[in-house]
């Protein structure tokens, strides 16, 4: 399940994930919200908060799709992805070598600081 995080700057997209994520989940609440900040300002920055009960198999779901934003990577300013879950924080810095974007990942407890970073 997820669920936009609302009350965010306009150029900041971001989504609250607990237990299973569907790609269409992912598509159809999501990525517009990505594609709004994009037409309105050429960039936008993304927050990804996932709970506890986050299942590992969703991030098939929201990876697998290049046309549903690795396509438009370039455009993303700044990933910061917020989760409890040691593995998840090491492979965001993986992926922070291969976006050209700054990414970042905060621990579960750090939800407050990872919006002041995604927001600067």
């Amino acid at each position: 399940m997820i669920d936009a995080i609302p009350d965010l700057p306009p150029t900041v997209v971001g989504l609250r994930a607990d237990g299973r994520v569907t790609r269409e989940e992912y598509a159809h609440q999501f990525m517009p919200r990505v594609e709004d900040a994009l037409l309105a300002h050429g960039h936008v920055r993304v927050i990804y908060v996932l709970g506890p009960d986050f299942e590992a198999s969703s991030l098939s779901a929201i990876w697998q799709d290049g046309e549903l934003g690795l396509a438009r990577v370039q455009s993303w300013e700044r990933i910061a992805v917020v989760t409890d879950a040691g593995w998840l924080r090491d492979a965001v810095g993986t992926l922070g070598l291969l976006v050209p974007g700054e990414v970042r990942a905060f621990p579960g407890d750090e939800v407050d600081a990872a919006m002041g970073w995604i927001g600067e």
